[in-house]
């Protein structure tokens, strides 16, 4: 029997097998074509690609945790070849995912439940760290630890899809709307939280800063790893973004690999992102 296996969602942006032992459930996306709601497996039935794209000509997506079964058939089957089933799930402060595991993990004595404190790419850092543990009770302790030293800040350069998704006012949307300002959001115990805004593209770097010192005490010298992301589906995503991107990169002394958001977080923030992750040592 092997001794530990992790479980993601795709918020994680973790393919199935491309880590071992690592195991990745789909989260669901659905759409409604006006006269159908269509069911979508993330990644398997759409990507983010496809998504953004979709969205820019007026398509409206949500999202859902996984389908309960599949979540069962794989518990019941990882429970029988490992010791012990660590579950990472999207964090339960925007989404149901969490409880939802947490709930089935009581018929079984080898699985434990976390949730990541941040999104996408980086959360590939922590599964790997996980991994590498090996022993249940470092385990426990680094995940608890893993809020502090992770962060992901999302710069938005549009505001309707926060409207849309009921995470953001109608009225404040319309003023950030009319006022241009670029929204810098993040993830806090709250879920998806709004840090600060400005409507100079010259503030934002200085925000983002600001952001990662106040919640991790990230600075240049202590960044472990990190990630950007941006959507460059549109035009206007393309030309906003890349300045903001050699800005990240000049400021956090980085060098720009560039990935998507998942489909579960783009869906609320539409396709006119940039975002960075920090891990720090």
């Amino acid at each position: 029997m092997e001794k530990i296996c992790v479980i993601v969602d795709t918020s994680a942006n973790i393919k199935n097998e491309e880590i071992p032992h690592v195991y990745t459930v789909p989260m669901i996306i659905s759409t409604n074509d006006g006269v159908n709601i269509k069911t979508l497996h993330d990644q398997q039935d759409i990507t983010p690609d496809e998504m953004l794209t979709r969205m820019i000509v007026g398509e409206v997506f949500k999202t859902a945790s996984p389908i309960m079964g599949e979540c069962m058939d794989l518990l019941d089957n990882l429970t029988k070849k490992y010791e012990h089933v660590i579950v990472i799930a999207l964090p339960k402060t925007i989404s149901g995912t969490y409880n939802q595991w947490v709930l089935l993990s009581h018929d079984y004595d080898n699985v434990k439940v976390y949730d990541f404190p941040i999104v996408g790419d980086g959360c590939k850092e922590i599964v790997k760290d996980v991994l590498k543990l090996g022993d249940v009770e470092q385990i426990d302790k680094y995940m608890q630890e893993a809020p502090k030293k992770n962060v992901i800040a999302i710069i938005l350069n549009e505001t309707k899809y926060l409207v849309r998704g009921g995470r953001l006012s109608a009225l404040k949307g319309m003023v950030a709307s009319l006022l241009k300002f670029k929204i810098v959001l993040y993830l806090n115990k709250d879920g998806v939280a709004l840090y600060d805004k400005t409507f100079k593209p010259s503030s934002v770097i200085s925000i983002v800063k600001k952001l990662f010192k106040e919640t991790i005490g990230a600075d240049v010298t202590n960044i472990d790893s990190s990630y950007i992301f941006s959507s460059g589906i549109s035009s206007s995503a393309k030309l906003s973004n890349h300045a903001m991107i050699e800005e990240l990169e000049k400021n956090f002394k980085i060098k720009a690999n560039i990935k998507k958001l998942p489909c579960v977080i783009a869906a609320h923030v539409g396709p006119n992102y940039c975002a960075l992750s920090v891990k720090i040592k």
